[in-house]
């Protein structure tokens, strides 16, 4: 298995062992698109829904983005589920490590409100874009290479800030954590 690939799926020992305050904004990522659509005390629902090489603009002093909007844009020319070509490529460059890395470690950070600014345009994009995509109810996996048996509990409930890497496969979820050495699975 590519170790690239491993690092998506076991990155949830990078998630915060305390509890952080809550950002309207990252309620979005939860779900929630009315903070963008609306209005509020941070100025969040002003952000206006733009293409993706607008809404990356503000992203270029933070990471060499325009590369990957190259290529992701290249590789979303196809329209799925109602989804423009900006919104597919939204979701297909997230998908790459340039870009998803840096994203996790801000929603992850106790100070993700301010760092959160830059990034708005193209959550934007990115979650009215999965906004789109046909909702299901199944059940998912995640796992770690880490023991975490001490901060989580069987049926407990528990919010990671950063998107996460799901299979619906519990044999896959396996194939990613291997068969020895400590593991938790969620």
């Amino acid at each position: 298995m590519d170790p690239d690939s491993r690092l998506r799926y076991v990155d949830i020992g990078d998630e915060p062992m305390i509890h952080l305050e809550p950002v309207r904004v990252v309620t979005v990522v939860l779900g929630v698109l009315d903070i963008l659509n609306g209005s509020d005390e941070r100025g969040y629902g002003n952000v206006p829904l733009m293409s993706l090489d607008m809404a990356v603009e503000s992203l270029k002093p933070i990471i060499d983005i325009l590369p990957s909007v190259c290529i992701a844009k290249q590789n979303c020319q196809h329209f799925h589920d109602n989804l423009t070509v900006d919104e597919s490529a939204a979701i297909r460059l997230y998908t790459m490590q340039s870009l998803f890395k840096h994203l996790n470690e801000i929603l992850r950070s106790k100070v993700r409100a301010e760092l959160l600014r830059p990034w708005l345009p193209y959550l934007k994009l990115l979650l009215m874009a999965l906004y789109k995509l046909p909702s299901v109810k199944k059940t998912v996996w995640r796992g770690t290479n880490l023991d975490l048996s001490t901060l989580y509990k069987q049926g407990d409930r528990c919010t990671w800030w950063g998107f996460s890497s799901c299979t619906e496969s519990i044999t896959v979820a396996d194939c990613f954590l291997g068969e020895s050495g400590s593991r938790t699975l969620f």
